[in-house]
């Protein structure tokens, strides 16, 4: 009598062909098949594939938590990173306690974040709402940034961290701080010792308004770090 092969019924008697197990025996019969550190190959049970082993992409050809054959190699599935031949979720790498570093000036401001040290972490990333705050590929090893170039008397808004992480799936994988994100406004630049570049009068304008005095106009102004614009009154200059 011809052996069954996989899925097929068997009972504790008659076993099954090649190395196929009769699983979910009951009282009366089972199926043939592969325990669970094995995978089906034309009826043969094959020991499933360690991380980084040949596997066959079309079967649960892998032994590994949280992985899978990707490419004919036993590897991490989609948002998990390799640690130590281990599959871990990229949430781990996300930043945390991100934050201000004493006080923004008018120009400067310096961001902290706290992240493991893996090998995994490409670079960082500074992103959010307002002029020169945002920066790319900052060293791996940075916990914290220096931004300058910021504009006065200017609020910047929803500043986070970005951790770019390599994964067998994805080269760049892109894993960003919660909220609540930083909010902060840079300071006036009064005590800065400024240095007029240029101004901008227009005569006929300030002798066509009726109230000279309250004509206002810009002026462009250089400091040490950047260009600004002020307000000023016709005439007061």
């Amino acid at each position: 009598m011809l052996e069954p092969g996989f899925n097929g019924t068997c009972t504790s008697t008659t076993g099954c062909l090649s190395n196929l197990t009769c699983l979910s025996v009951t009282e009366m019969e089972g199926t043939c098949g592969c325990d669970n550190t094995q995978y089906h190959n034309d009826n043969n049970c094959i020991p499933k594939g360690g991380y980084g082993d040949s596997c066959i992409t079309t079967a649960d050809s892998c032994n590994v938590v949280n992985g899978s054959c990707y490419m004919t190699k036993c590897s991490c599935n989609e948002n998990y990173y390799t640690d130590n031949n281990m599959c871990n979720s990229v949430d781990g790498l996300k930043p945390t306690g991100v934050g201000i570093e004493g006080t923004a000036t008018s120009s400067n401001v310096t961001i902290k974040w706290t992240v493991p040290t893996k090998d995994s972490i490409q670079s960082f990333n500074i992103k959010g709402n307002g002029p020169n705050i945002e920066k790319t590929q900052l060293n791996k090893n940075f916990t914290a940034v220096t931004i300058a170039g910021l504009t006065p008397n200017t609020q910047y808004t929803d500043i986070k961290v970005e951790t770019v992480v390599k994964t067998d799936r994805n080269s760049s994988l892109v894993v960003t701080s919660d909220p609540p994100f930083i909010n902060f406004t840079t300071s006036s630049p009064d005590g800065e010792r400024l240095g007029v570049e240029g101004l901008y009068r227009n005569n006929n304008q300030c002798n066509n308004d009726s109230n000279n005095n309250n004509t206002i106009k810009l002026v462009s102004i250089q400091t040490t770090i950047s260009v600004i614009m002020i307000k000023i009154l016709c005439g007061a200059y």
